[in-house]
């Protein structure tokens, strides 16, 4: 047998890939700062004119190069600068401070110029100065650094929201909330604001922004599923047949059908509300009233705090409870009946005799010459 000779082989050496070095991140310029830079303004400090003609000595590319190397800084450090400047100036000087000069790469700068080729305010540099006077070693922080202010597009449709949901909105009497509408939605509420502005000519806020903004300043606006109160039939048959899965057409008719709705509703409410501004503003010739019965479920007796299965299918009195509110003297009545008295309009009449009675005992015997009465609109009690 032949032997076979084995021979190694040098192992196979991998170069590294070099990284690339990581790039530096630069600051991003303000507003302020992005305009001292521009070759405009750079330009423009040349044509200023001085008497010791101390902008002569620089280059538009040395101007540069300063106004960078200030700008680049936060604004507390830049104040510093100016002061530690302004310091150093009066300590070497001695000098008053309209005739201090300084010095900048070896040229010697006026006031004026130095401002120029910094391009620092001349209230800044001022009141810098001031704070020399006093002695001031450091400067003052500045509070309004990282500051983020509104755009004038947010405010308005910030301001938009707020008139929705005082027009549409109902303010819970228990609780610190407002239920719009269940039928609508965020989505529909936007696209509302975004075709009102659109016809205006506005810039609008976008879906994404428009939510935040609602989670940010209207956490106690809500859209529940179900309200807490019973619900208007109206808005029942429109989300009725919305599950039907009607067609765009369809869908249309049913969304300016319920918009008419909510428009005569926001318009029966602001009446309503004139009305108590009349009676509050001039009680001897208006006077508002608001009449309804309370929830029956509720107001059955015995009421335990805590129900067991047995007491479940027990029969309850039945009480009833009719609530007045009289605008006008800003007095509220609450009237108990039971079962015994048919729950009728003439239930709802003998509270309001008795309602004006007490309005008249309080007037000395006379009543105003205009009543408003605000009251529901199911036939059961207000048949007459």
């Amino acid at each position: 047998m032949k032997k076979v000779q084995m021979t190694e082989t040098p192992p196979v050496v991998i170069p590294r890939r070099k990284r690339k070095p990581i790039a530096r991140q630069t600051k991003i310029l303000g507003k302020k700062a992005r305009k001292a830079v521009e070759n405009d303004s750079i330009q423009a400090v040349f044509r200023t004119t001085c008497d010791l003609k101390c902008l002569d000595k620089f280059t538009s590319s040395e101007v540069l190069e300063k106004r960078r190397y200030f700008w680049d800084k936060d604004r507390d450090v830049q104040r510093q600068y100016i002061m530690s400047q302004l310091e150093a100036t009066f300590n070497y000087q001695e000098q008053d401070a309209c005739n201090i000069m300084f010095t900048v790469q070896g040229h010697s700068v006026c006031p004026k110029c130095w401002r120029l080729i910094f391009a620092i305010s001349k209230s800044r540099y001022y009141s810098a100065l001031s704070d020399v006077r006093k002695g001031l070693a450091t400067a003052s922080p500045d509070h309004r650094k990282d500051l983020c202010y509104d755009t004038k597009r947010f405010l308005a449709a910030k301001l938009w929201l707020t008139r929705f949901t005082r027009r549409f909105g109902d303010p819970m009497p228990h609780r610190v909330q407002i239920q719009l509408p269940s039928t609508l939605t965020k989505r529909a509420i936007w696209q509302e604001y975004q075709e009102e502005f659109s016809m205006n000519g506005s810039i609008y806020l976008k879906y994404n922004r428009f939510l935040q903004m609602w989670s940010e300043h209207f956490n106690h606006v809500t859209i529940p599923k179900c309200k807490d109160f019973t619900q208007c039939k109206d808005c029942l048959d429109y989300q009725n047949a919305m599950l039907c899965k009607p067609s765009k057409e369809e869908q249309k008719e049913l969304k300016e059908g319920l918009k008419a709705h909510l428009n005569l509703q926001s318009l029966s409410r602001e009446k309503y509300y004139r009305h108590i501004s009349k009676a509050r503003e001039n009680p001897e010739k208006y006077s508002s009233i608001i009449i309804d019965n309370m929830d029956q479920q509720k107001s059955s007796l015995p009421a335990f705090p805590r129900q067991s299965k047995a007491d479940v299918g027990l029969t309850r009195m039945k009480h009833h409870v009719t609530g007045v509110l009289d605008h006008g003297n800003e007095k509220s009545y609450a009237y108990v009946w039971n079962s015994a008295l048919p729950g009728d309009c003439n239930v709802t009449c003998t509270v309001l005799l008795t309602v004006l009675q007490r309005i008249a005992q309080s007037k000395g015997g006379g009543l105003p010459e205009v009543l408003y009465i605000q009251g529901t609109t199911a036939l059961k009690t207000t048949r007459t």
